[in-house]
């Protein structure tokens, strides 16, 4: 097993769709041709997606994040992948610009398939998940990863306004 094995939960503590990223990052997602990933260089940048009906939350996390995209994020075109980064299985939400990628890597995620995983968790999922690639980039942006992800999530559970 990989240097990153020693994070995971013990097999009998995995969930169904653990075991299936383990096995797909020790596999044929290492082969991924992915080109523009850089290891050393994570951007927790993706939070908006057109069907997470979360618009505010890839604002915000620029605003606190103190990311810098250099496109909006509605011209974006974002896909999933399972890939291996640094030793450690992730999931990453990844947007590439011409040869620039923003990865969003996620080390915990609920017990749910995949398809019902939106990007809020992912994203909650890996401010919180303590990766190095993550504290990082926080440190860069002196900011703290945990402060901002309880402020994406009172975001969303504040009672909206009604405009009517």
């Amino acid at each position: 097993m990989s240097a990153g094995s020693d994070l995971y939960m013990d097999d009998s503590r995995m969930s169904g769709l653990s075991r299936q990223l383990r096995s797909l990052a020790d596999g044929a997602a290492l082969r991924m041709q992915l080109p523009f990933v850089d290891p050393a260089h994570y951007l927790v940048a993706l939070a908006d997606w057109p069907n997470s009906g979360m618009p505010s939350v890839g604002k915000l996390l620029i605003d606190e994040g103190g990311l810098q995209p250099r496109h909006s994020f509605d011209s974006l075109a974002s896909f999933y992948a399972h890939a291996r980064v640094d030793g450690t299985p992730v999931i990453m939400l990844y947007t590439v610009y011409g040869k620039k990628m923003y990865q969003l890597a996620a080390e915990r995620l609920q017990d749910q398939p995949l398809k019902s995983v939106s990007v809020f968790d992912l994203t909650i999922a890996a401010l919180r998940s303590g990766s190095p690639a993550v504290r990082m980039l926080m440190k860069r942006r002196r900011a703290d990863p945990i402060r901002l992800a309880d402020k994406l999530e009172a975001s969303v559970s504040e009672p909206a306004v009604s405009t009517a």
